[in-house]
């Protein structure tokens, strides 16, 4: 129920950038103009994040509150994003990237279910965070990613987290995400987590960052 809520809040907030582009396209680009389709994508991204991510961590189970810097994080660089992007459009006089690029800021949030879930899941043992996230912009698909992580606990000092393909068409990084943590191993060595990837077949190699 909680994911399926998620999904209308990201929903709603991509038909609502996508509107706020075609008022937009539609103006001389003016500075006011921009100034208004800036605060509509900002504030729709400030509001949606929150809420996404405490239905997340309400779906993992998670303990105690929702992480504020789960929210703060993924808006600190969506915001670095989207300046960049109105310089651009400020300077051009047009929106570059059409609405399609404006899109991409709202399917951005299912990254931010995607993180709150997880670390929602492992909050009572001190998981740590996975290298990357479906729609996170890590990946040549970026926020159209349709991959999830599926997580699940072998013993008290070992999880499996294996980077599931979705129904859509794969991108080379999904596909090689899909055999490198396939599983990616989470294991407790002297009361700290250490992450482990797929090597060769039956072999496991400790995590590097992405």
């Amino acid at each position: 129920m909680a994911k399926s809520q998620a999904n209308q809040l990201i929903q709603s907030a991509v038909a609502t950038v996508q509107n706020a582009a075609a008022i937009l396209m539609n103006s001389k680009f003016s500075e006011s103009a921009i100034d208004k389709f800036r605060a509509k994508i900002a504030g729709t991204l400030r509001r949606v994040s929150g809420d996404v991510a405490a239905l997340a961590w309400k779906d993992g189970n998670g303990a105690e509150g929702v992480p504020a810097d789960i929210a703060h994080s993924y808006l600190s660089e969506q915001m670095h994003f989207l300046e960049g992007w109105i310089a651009d459009i400020a300077k051009a006089g047009k929106l570059v990237g059409g609405a399609g690029r404006a899109a991409l800021y709202g399917e951005s949030l299912g990254q931010v279910y995607q993180r709150a879930y997880f670390l929602a899941r492992g909050s009572r043992v001190g998981l740590p965070d996975l290298p990357a996230y479906p729609r996170d912009g890590s990946t040549v698909c970026l926020t159209h990613c349709r991959c999830q992580w599926k997580i699940v606990k072998r013993a008290n000092d070992l999880y499996e987290a294996t980077w599931r393909l979705g129904q859509a068409e794969h991108c080379p990084d999904c596909l090689k995400r899909s055999q490198e943590w396939s599983p990616l191993r989470l294991l407790l060595i002297n009361e700290k987590w250490e992450l482990f990837t797929q090597g060769q077949p039956g072999l496991f190699k400790p995590a590097r960052a992405v």
